[in-house]
């Protein structure tokens, strides 16, 4: 038998502002987003969650100093430093960077911008 198997729901239903980083979780998945200096976001995505502060090779070291303003409005979470903006799409947790002039440099696609794994959606029983 043909089984379908729902997708878990990428929108943001939580969000926390922490030492390392601003956690925001879904039911896929927890998104963190943590500032490596005034223009560099660094955003990392997981669905077994973090182990404390990431200094594995390969990463550069946190700035914790979280110099940044949090702002929830209209189905958005805007995290905006002196450099730049990031823009959280609460229902389904997309990106969008924008610089100072608020022109736009990057954009997720809006349909399941992220994948963990790619596997499947169907199940034969």
């Amino acid at each position: 038998m043909l089984s379908v198997i729902e997708r878990k729901s990428r929108a943001i239903t939580s969000f926390e502002e922490k030492e390392d980083g601003l956690y925001l979780t879904s039911d896929y998945a927890t998104l963190r987003i943590s500032l490596v200096g005034a223009n560099v976001f660094r955003v990392s995505f997981s669905e077994t969650g973090f182990a404390g502060d990431s200094t594995e090779l390969g990463f550069l070291p946190l700035n914790h100093k979280n110099d940044w303003k949090i702002e929830k409005n209209n189905g958005t979470i805007m995290i905006s430093t002196k450099d730049g903006k990031l823009e959280v799409n609460e229902s389904n947790g997309t990106l969008k960077l924008y610089d100072t002039k608020d022109t736009l440099l990057l954009s997720e696609r809006e349909y399941e911008s992220r994948e963990l794994e790619g596997f499947d959606s169907y199940i034969l029983d």
